[in-house]
């Protein structure tokens, strides 16, 4: 009896023992794959948002270019490390800069936010896509969420006001963006025109960017409603003339004070109605005083 207990002992061993080299093989074969598995399954579906990024062989802006992807590509991402997103994009590894990504959220926000095609072009550069995505979140607004993504959102926010970009032709010369310094601190700030496409209502809004992380910090330096026609917009740089409210010239034949056009000495933001060129409707002045934007009305 007991030397039947010492084979079956024996004969467990060496099943044990030859399964080692066997569970081995299966691991140096396995293995790899396995990890890349886990790999994917714990990264994060990020989308890009800016017009393109150019992808690298390392985290270096020194490194290889492997490629450059369009704006709304889908990529796996592995991690974020200081300035650069480890990344899987077609069954290939790469690198991207993390500024010119974003979460789901935010690219389909983006997607609600432009009317139409042309806007991509005139809001093209992310830190203008980002601060206006901020500024309507901090004000409780949302973009038009196409209907594909809706599920993505709490009914909650689909139910706040919606606001969008739509543009104008490109050679218009009026139309629903302005960049300049219109606050006078020597760092470039961004207009639009954003619209309520079901009721219409229009919002003139200035936006001003931190000048050492523009991308993430932004604010709103003002904000107005505009009256139909006068939906549309274009920046006026700094030296041109214009009407300026109490600023006059004494007419010697006359007791009263004339009118005259004065040197701006910041941009300001022209607000027209694109018919000018062939009704010559009068247009207003948007200007920083030091303290506070002034209209400045032009039809003197």
């Amino acid at each position: 009896m007991a030397e039947r207990k010492n084979k079956k002992k024996v004969i467990l061993g060496g099943i044990f023992l030859g399964a080692i080299p066997i569970l081995f093989l299966i691991y140096i074969v396995l293995g790899p794959i396995l990890s890349v598995l886990q790999k994917d399954l714990s990264a994060e579906e990020m989308y890009v948002i800016s017009d393109g990024v150019n992808v690298r062989s390392q985290a270096e802006k020194t490194s290889f270019k492997m490629g450059r992807i369009e704006y709304g590509t889908k990529l796996l991402v592995y991690k974020i490390e200081e300035q650069w997103a480890e990344v899987l994009i077609e069954g290939q590894k790469g690198y991207v800069s993390k500024n010119y990504i974003g979460t789901p959220e935010t690219y389909y926000m983006l997607e609600g936010l432009f009317g139409d095609e042309r806007c991509k072009k005139r809001v093209n550069k992310t830190q203008y896509r980002l601060a206006i995505l901020r500024y309507l979140k901090e004000e409780g607004y949302i973009t038009k969420i196409p209907d594909e993504y809706k599920e993505f959102f709490e009914d909650e926010d689909l139910n706040k006001e919606v606001f969008q970009i739509f543009s104008e032709p490109g050679k218009s010369r009026y139309n629903s963006t302005a960049y300049g310094d219109f606050d006078g601190d020597f760092v470039w700030d961004a207009a639009f025109v954003l619209k309520n496409p079901d009721t219409e209502k229009k919002l003139l809004v200035i936006l001003s960017f931190d000048k050492n992380e523009p991308l993430s910090n932004s604010k709103s330096i003002f904000e107005m409603e505009l009256d139909e026609p006068w939906i549309f917009i274009r920046r006026s740089a700094k030296g041109n003339r214009w009407y300026l409210n109490d600023k006059g010239t004494e007419n010697e034949n006359e007791s009263d004070t004339e009118p005259v056009k004065t040197k701006i000495k910041i941009d300001g933001i022209s607000i027209g109605t694109n018919r000018n060129r062939n009704l010559k409707d009068p247009v207003t002045l948007l200007l920083y005083n030091g303290d506070k934007f002034e209209i400045h009305e032009q039809d003197l």
